[in-house]
């Protein structure tokens, strides 16, 4: 017999997770899940493997976006709109699109990061 004992998801990649008490499914999985991502200065994704401090950066999925928040400090990053960058992104071997989420998001993950790195959406 199969059983649940716990659902969350993680709406930025390597970022902290959010519980669930229920979910729902999208043509991607989970809705919500992983649908950001940091990534370095050569556009490859950055991973708590690299970078444990990741995993103290709450991040919450809003009506507009994503809220992350760290050491008491917040940021409301508003979804990109369809006119903002698309990028080639680089998730393992995989190169996939994004959108950047603009130099506000970049500067504040760099600063608490310690190093120069960029929210995708």
């Amino acid at each position: 017999m199969i059983s649940v004992s716990a659902l969350s998801i993680y709406p930025v990649k390597s970022l902290g997770g959010v519980e669930l008490q229920s979910v729902r499914l999208d043509r991607f999985g989970f809705a919500g899940d992983r649908r950001w991502m940091v990534v370095n200065e050569d556009r490859r994704f950055l991973s708590q493997r690299e970078l444990a401090q990741m995993a103290l950066i709450a991040a919450e999925l809003t009506e507009e976006g994503l809220r992350l928040g760290s050491g008491g400090q917040s940021l409301s990053v508003p979804r990109p709109q369809a006119s903002a960058p698309q990028l080639r992104v680089q998730v393992w071997e995989d190169s996939v699109s994004a959108r950047d989420a603009g130099s506000e998001a970049a500067d504040w993950l760099s600063e608490l990061l310690g190093r120069r790195c960029q929210l995708v959406y």
